[in-house]
């Protein structure tokens, strides 16, 4: 996934040194599969000046990164990503949450 970051993303490393992002695997079905969460680290304090430049001349900085489960129980699981405080991740031009299903067969 490509994850875009603005001034306060960057404010958020200056302050905090990392920037966390959750993934939250949730089982549609309930089956006894335990939901699970990822934690994601966007940027890093050795960057801050490279992704501070990328803001400056295009209003925001790209973050590639991904999230994998190799033992995901068979069904429909929900995605979803957030911040540590559980507020949702806004997603594409309209600023969705990010929530996504997929089917594991």
């Amino acid at each position: 996934m490509t994850l875009e970051g603005t001034q306060a993303a960057i404010d958020a490393m200056q302050d905090d040194h990392q920037l966390k992002i959750q993934v939250h695997w949730a089982r549609e079905t309930a089956n006894g599969a335990p939901n699970l969460v990822t934690e994601l680290t966007v940027g890093r304090p050795d960057l801050v000046d490279t992704l501070q430049q990328q803001v400056r001349r295009t209003g925001y900085f790209e973050w590639h990164s991904w999230a994998r489960k190799d033992t995901l129980s068979p069904g429909s699981w929900t995605i979803s990503l957030t911040y540590p405080d559980g507020q949702p991740l806004p997603c594409g031009h309209q600023a969705q949450p990010c929530r996504f299903t997929i089917d594991v067969g």
